[in-house]
């Protein structure tokens, strides 16, 4: 896909390539229960992640996409966790779009967070 629209300095912005529903390996939040449930609520405020010194803005990729990300994204949603055994932790990581993207021949990339995704994890 190779979309083009102005950018600062009258550079253009051609989108590469975009991957949907990534999961980014760095998490919101966790909780703990030993042989119970836990719960991770709503509220966590994830943003957007751009290449810097490329001069790229969300709403340079918006206007490129057609699409309507935000630079910041709010969880409204809380994750429930099945019953934890001992040893295990329950983890809340961003999910998004991941874009990759060039200007003038030079390359970035974009993490557009869409939601959150929440799994179990080893703690040992």
């Amino acid at each position: 896909m190779f979309l083009g629209t102005g950018i600062a300095s009258a550079a253009t912005l051609y989108i590469d390539e975009v991957q949907h529903g990534v999961k980014r390996p760095v998490a919101i939040s966790e909780c703990r229960a030993d042989g119970s449930t836990c719960q991770i609520a709503a509220g966590k405020t994830i943003s957007a992640s751009i290449t810097a010194g490329l001069g790229v803005t969300v709403g340079a990729i918006n206007a490129s996409l057609q699409t309507q990300y935000q630079q910041t994204y709010t969880v409204t949603t809380t994750c429930t966790s099945p019953v934890l055994k001992r040893g295990q932790v329950y983890i809340m990581f961003p999910r998004g779009d991941f874009v990759f993207f060039r200007v003038d021949d030079r390359k970035g990339t974009a993490f557009l967070p869409t939601g959150v995704f929440c799994e179990v994890h080893s703690d040992w």
